[in-house]
């Protein structure tokens, strides 16, 4: 990977070692870290963890503001990231004495206003989406697509469908 080896080890012990959170929880720290790491790789030099600074996670946040990022998902990533910043402190505080946990109140969070509109597929997506997962041979996510476009369950929903209930 080009993401910098000691941001790398670091993310994968915190992640690793975090036995309180949730898999879900663990899921979603896990995918918002590294598109941390890989945006501070290429707008940050790569620089290891220790050396990263408010002002750099303040151009992040401004990044994913700019991009259309909901304040709900910005949260999220903050969150992951000061929970890792928080992991540091902790328990590699003898190593990194001058680290501190950069994301503060001083950096504000943005307005819980921006919600991304939710648009359902149009058929003619639904249709060429179905045909890539089929020559894909995605068997488990056509069928997935399948049942939640013809029913219009939500995710959770889905999840609790049972295998059995392809029997009748």
């Amino acid at each position: 990977s080009l993401v910098n080896e000691e941001n790398r080890k670091i993310t994968e012990e915190f992640l690793r070692e975090s036995t309180q959170l949730s898999p879900q929880t663990i899921k979603q720290y896990t995918s918002g870290l590294k598109i941390y790491f890989n945006w501070v790789r290429e707008n940050a030099n790569n620089k290891p963890f220790h050396q990263l600074k408010a002002r750099d996670y303040l151009m992040y946040q401004n990044y994913l503001v700019r991009n259309g990022m909901s304040s709900s998902g910005i949260k999220f990533k903050r969150s992951a990231v000061s929970s890792l910043n928080g992991y540091i402190e902790l328990y590699y505080g003898d190593e990194y004495k001058d680290f501190r946990n950069y994301i503060t109140k001083a950096i504000a969070s943005p307005p819980p206003v921006f919600v991304n509109e939710k648009e359902p597929l149009t058929l003619e997506e639904y249709e060429n989406l179905c045909k890539t997962l089929e020559e894909k041979e995605m068997w488990q996510q056509l069928a997935y697509i399948r049942f939640t476009f013809a029913t219009g369950c939500r995710r959770a929903e889905s999840r609790q469908l049972l295998k059995e209930v392809s029997n009748y």
